[in-house]
């Protein structure tokens, strides 16, 4: 019928990705360049930068920076499948299906890790390298990531009709990545799927709806009235979503690996209930003797992202009123609140099981905000 369609799509979409951050690391840090102190005028200086190596002379294994040679550009493949219908004249529905695939994402590698042996410290780390004793770290950009999404998305839409109008839309969703953002290397630089798990991005639940509000004009009022009370406006937006995941870290390297990402052991029951006061919130969020440090020689059994932090409510909202000066100029007056409700909305607790406050909430998001401004239009 006129008020029912069936949209369907799909594109492929290339990029490079490329760390802006590790692109200046490689020119600070050129392959084959190091770093020499002179202390007398009888050293060959040319000889030592035209050769660098023996790199463990003199200070160590060089530090080389780079791009892995099999590095491609990234591509993201969407699709969709949207249903949407119109009904009582000024509502739209929309129901959809959304998805992704990312596929050679940008990755940082740790090329060069230490491996674990009986008598490993973390002072022998260089010597345990699998290019020791000529390289140390050795820090690569590489497109080996991989990400998938998956989301319902529903809307609701009112056109502005007698003075109002809405936009609600809810999205339930998943995505899994084995380095989000810029990426990571991951704890277990010998095997990059040990990383792959829900991504920091993921946010399963989000709703979010926006209004416009005219309020009475008084058009039968004096004018006097009609000028100072009438024609007011009222607009918000309500967000509701999810907390963002965490991942519980040892903040040991018991690996031994030199990365010192390892994860901390799961050993129980992480998860505590998320309605109790929140000062008992604040100060243990999560059962922290759920975990333990990881055991010598291994990256943690603790998934990455299992752990989610809690959910954020904001309500904004603004009035304002447009004064007619004369032809062609007015005053409008706003007044607006950001967190108009002033809640408490907690930042995720500290994860790192070696930490004093390890458990503990420490931060939290913006307080309520009011502003007022003034402004002359012509």
């Amino acid at each position: 019928t006129d008020s029912f369609v069936i949209r369907a799509g799909y594109g492929i979409f290339y990029n490079m990705i490329v760390s802006a951050n590790g692109l200046s690391a490689m020119y600070r840090g050129l392959p084959f360049r190091r770093a020499e102190t002179f202390i007398n005028t009888t050293t060959n200086i040319i000889a030592t930068w035209a050769n660098p190596f023996p790199a463990n002379v003199s200070g160590g294994g060089l530090n080389p920076q780079g791009i892995n040679a099999d590095f491609r550009d990234a591509y993201m493949q969407q699709w969709n499948l949207n249903l949407q219908r119109e009904f009582f004249g000024a509502w739209l529905a929309t129901a959809a299906y959304v998805g992704s695939k990312g596929t050679r994402l940008f990755n940082a590698l740790q090329a060069n890790p230490a491996v674990y042996r009986p008598g490993a410290t973390t002072g022998n780390t260089d010597a345990r390298r699998l290019y020791a004793p000529n390289f140390a770290s050795v820090s690569l950009q590489a497109s080996n990531a991989n990400s998938t999404y998956h989301s319902m998305q529903l809307s609701l839409n009112r056109r502005f009709t007698q003075g109002f109008t809405l936009l609600a839309a809810y999205t339930w969703s998943k995505t899994i990545d084995d380095a989000s953002g810029d990426g990571g290397a991951s704890p277990n630089p010998f095997d990059q799927k040990f990383n792959r798990g829900l991504s920091d991005l993921d946010i399963p639940h989000r709703f979010v709806a926006s209004f416009v509000y005219e309020l009475p004009r008084l058009s039968g009022a004096s004018p006097v009235l009609k000028w100072t009370v009438g024609g007011w406006d009222l607009n918000g937006i309500i967000s509701l979503q999810s907390g963002s995941p965490f991942t519980v870290v040892s903040g040991r390297d018991n690996s031994f690996s030199g990365v010192n990402s390892d994860r901390a052991d799961l050993i129980g029951n992480p998860y505590l209930p998320t309605d109790r006061p929140r000062g008992e919130l604040v100060n243990r969020y999560f059962n922290t003797d759920a975990f333990t440090f990881n055991a010598v020689g291994t990256f943690g059994t603790a998934g990455r992202n299992i752990m989610r932090g809690p959910g954020d409510v904001f309500v904004d909202l603004g009035i304002f009123k447009n004064f007619a000066l004369f032809e062609g100029h007015r005053i409008q007056f706003r007044v607006e609140t950001f967190n108009a409700f002033n809640r408490v909305n907690l930042g995720n607790p500290n994860a790192n099981r070696n930490a004093a406050a390890f458990g503990r909430i420490t931060s939290a998001g913006s307080p309520r905000v009011l502003q007022m401004a003034l402004k002359y239009q012509f």
